[in-house]
């Protein structure tokens, strides 16, 4: 926040000011915190100490210190946060989790579709999403993706804890009508019989947008029977990058406001998970890099090899050209095996075209270590034929937005390299736990926290990272006080923890 060029600079006292919303100005009454100066090089872990905050609010704050010489910065730029619910009496009243109906005969056939609309009859002065869909979500609102994060919400074990995510929709939000879709995935909620994973129930949601308005006056807008709900063009969504798309049943304009959804379903009430709800307080996991193909191979008839040059931990993409109906396979992997992508622990993604023109598809739902794509029943061709048309691939490499606070550099390139190598492996591994490898397990091992914790200090802003550890190990202790070895632990046996 506060940045100073010189070398061996040592903070001797700092100041800390906390006021209501900035972006609107508010009074001297309204400061909620001023610290005064501080005598001290504390930069962590400073506890707020001024007035109670209020949930559901806006606040900004400002810090500026003084050096070693007693010269004082100026203000730092004003950052801002929002407050969430404090208690679970905080949340809307009629605010409840919801479903895709179990009596209807598409129900657990693919991953659900929501949808609410809703009109704002005046200006509005901010508005914020509160949300948590299991596993997996995906919101927009008015037809655009809310935020750019991958996999929210975080991974935890859904008995103890589940995470909501706070979006600032102020920006997308319109005066007059609105709407609100939500997408969902299956992540770690249903898992494969293969790997005798637990079962937390059906894919569900609940979600409160608080808007406040410029007179003051406020409403919520909550997960109720009174969204709509329908089968979504997902027919299967599985954690380890297994997901299965079938482009027909895309219903254009679902998440806008003119979208007909007479023949949509009203969503169930679905019963509420036992998790205690809790805002994530982990940075999102979010795309860092695009890589195209630095080499492009095919080893078999019908089949190419897309090699990305750089093994991550990430989301794949492929553009397609075809008749209605077509099926692409495409197989992730870490390495090749007589020009062929290797076996590895997922069975990879297909895709159904709906048929016209290009179609882009991007893995959603879940993220996978690999380096190559294997594309299969396709052509890269201008000559007509029945096979879709492969147009392009592209690699999405996806990791903690936990910001990168150290370096490395050598005059020995060796050396530049290996430390490079070193870093893309830990990222790899920083996707919402301390996973001890994107591609086989994708499982919170704890000693991997313990090994590498430490050294990542170097290179990332840690701390941000670290309150979901301790609290994931105390949701996974035994009865007995054992504290588990696996963190989370999805399987149906204790005997891996």
């Amino acid at each position: 926040v506060v940045n100073d060029g010189s070398r061996a600079e040592v903070e001797t006292a700092y100041q800390i000011r906390v006021v209501l919303d900035r972006r609107h100005p508010t009074p001297a009454a309204q400061t909620m915190w001023d610290s005064g100066k501080v005598a001290s090089d504390q930069q962590y872990g400073i506890a707020y100490g001024g007035k109670p905050l209020q949930p559901t609010s806006a606040y900004s704050w400002e810090v500026r210190t003084w050096d070693r010489e007693g010269k004082r910065s100026p203000w730092s730029t004003p950052k801002r946060f929002v407050t969430g619910f404090f208690a679970a009496s905080d949340w809307d009243a009629g605010c409840r989790w919801i479903q895709y109906p179990e009596k209807d005969p598409a129900n657990g056939a693919a991953a659900p579709i929501f949808r609410k609309t809703f009109s704002t009859s005046k200006p509005v002065r901010s508005a914020y999403l509160y949300i948590s869909g299991l596993g997996q979500f995906v919101a927009s609102l008015n037809g655009r993706r809310i935020g750019n994060h991958v996999v929210d919400p975080a991974w935890t074990d859904y008995q103890k804890t589940v995470d909501y995510v706070t979006f600032d929709v102020s920006s997308q939000l319109r005066e007059g009508n609105n709407a609100l879709g939500v997408m969902l995935g299956n992540g770690w909620l249903t898992g494969r019989d293969r790997m005798r994973l637990r079962n937390f129930g059906p894919m569900r949601l609940r979600a409160e947008l608080h808007i406040d308005y410029v007179d003051g006056s406020s409403r919520n807008v909550v997960t109720d029977p009174s969204w709509k709900a329908s089968r979504g063009p997902y027919t299967s969504v599985e954690v380890h990058g297994e997901d299965t798309y079938d482009a027909r049943l895309v219903q254009p304009g679902w998440n806008t406001v003119h979208f007909d959804d007479s023949a949509w379903v009203s969503a169930a009430d679905s019963s509420a998970i036992s998790g205690t709800m809790v805002s994530q307080n982990a940075p999102p996991v979010t795309i860092h890099k695009v890589f195209s193909a630095v080499k492009i191979t095919n080893p078999a008839p019908n089949v190419y090899v897309y090699d990305f040059g750089q093994n991550m931990n990430g989301a794949y993409q492929i553009i397609v050209k075809g008749l209605a109906g077509a099926l692409v396979q495409m197989l992730p992997g870490e390495a090749l095996s007589h020009a062929r992508v290797a076996p590895s622990n997922t069975h990879g993604s297909s895709y159904i075209l709906k048929g016209g023109g290009p179609e882009t598809w991007r893995l959603t739902f879940s993220t996978i270590g690999f380096r190559y794509l294997e594309i299969r029943n396709v052509t890269r061709g201008a000559a007509p034929s029945d096979l879709p048309r492969l147009l392009d691939a592209k690699a999405f490499f996806t990791y903690t937005a936990s910001q990168q606070t150290g370096q490395f550099d050598s005059s020995d390139d060796r050396y530049n390299n290996i430390h490079m190598l070193a870093l893309n492996t830990v990222r790899s591994e920083l996707v919402s736990i301390h996973q001890d490898g994107p591609n086989y397990e994708k499982l919170g091992w704890q000693e991997v926290a313990w090994t590498m914790f430490p050294s990542s200090i170097y290179e990332f802003d840690m701390p941000p990272l670290s309150p979901p550890i301790p609290r994931d190990i105390r949701d996974n202790q035994r009865a007995s006080g054992m504290v588990a070895t696996l963190v989370t632990n999805w399987f149906r046996s204790a005997s891996y923890t």
